[in-house]
């Protein structure tokens, strides 16, 4: 979680001091907590990356899927979460309504935490005309293979602490835009592995109109997400790392 505010006050102090290791998921958590934290009573603070898997699934799986959507040679934008406000659903449907692509999908893959705002999106698709276009999954277990099925995916959450998904559809080789705040800056190089926007509805709508128009850039992009989760987010080099701090305690 990001830290905010300094803490100081009784019940920090107290907690602090009783906290031998604090582990921080981006080196941005790592500054926050050393700022707001008196270095009086602040514990050791180590910074680990989570870490994921590169995923198997298989094409009789995906073509299981791509029926039950009714998806055939679809240009497929992926948002996967909670689905809340601060997710940015509401971003991306209005990017997609700006684009005149005839064969795009949205598949927004989670679970709803608030009805009322579920029920305002899908007020919101009938007054953007997106009614064909956009597939709310639901929550479901098979995240990687719904990831598999997309051209690309959208994180747009105005500050992510970390941005897990967006390691995960790397490692599906899924590229991936995203706010350009948070997290994702320690994941992505802009241009290379993923791309940022600047957290408005026209420069999403011009980014994902970009990766439409230009398949050899997809395929690039797609390539290097793969090798950057090889290379800084696998899982099993993030989990020793976390283990050898441990055992050091």
């Amino acid at each position: 979680m990001r830290m905010t505010r300094f803490k100081d006050d009784f019940y920090h102090k107290w907690l602090y001091k009783h906290i031998h290791t604090m582990h921080a998921v981006t080196h941005q958590v790592k500054e926050q907590l050393e700022n707001f934290i008196p270095e009086t009573i602040r514990p050791n603070i180590e910074m680990v990356y989570p870490g994921t898997t590169v995923p198997l699934a298989t094409e009789e799986t995906k073509e299981r899927l791509r029926k039950k959507y009714a998806l055939k040679d679809h240009f497929i934008v992926g948002m996967v979460g909670r689905i809340e406000e601060a997710k940015g659903q509401k971003k991306l449907l209005q990017a997609i309504a700006n684009i005149n692509i005839p064969d795009i999908k949205v598949l927004i893959v989670g679970q709803a935490m608030n009805e009322s705002y579920l029920e305002a999106l899908k007020n919101d698709i009938i007054h953007l005309d997106l009614e064909d276009k956009v597939i709310f999954t639901g929550f479901t277990t098979e995240v990687d293979t719904h990831l598999q099925l997309c051209n690309l995916t959208v994180l747009a959450t105005e500050n992510e602490t970390f941005g897990l998904v967006v390691i995960e559809s790397m490692a599906n080789g899924v590229p991936v835009i995203a706010t350009n705040k948070g997290g994702p800056l320690e994941i992505i190089k802009n241009g290379v592995d993923g791309y940022f926007f600047d957290g408005t509805i026209q420069n999403l709508t011009d980014q994902i109109q970009m990766f439409y128009n230009d398949k050899r850039l997809q395929k690039k992009i797609s390539i290097e997400t793969l090798e950057k989760v090889k290379k800084k987010f696998n899982e099993t080099t993030q989990l020793t790392k976390l283990v050898t701090i441990i055992d050091k305690m």
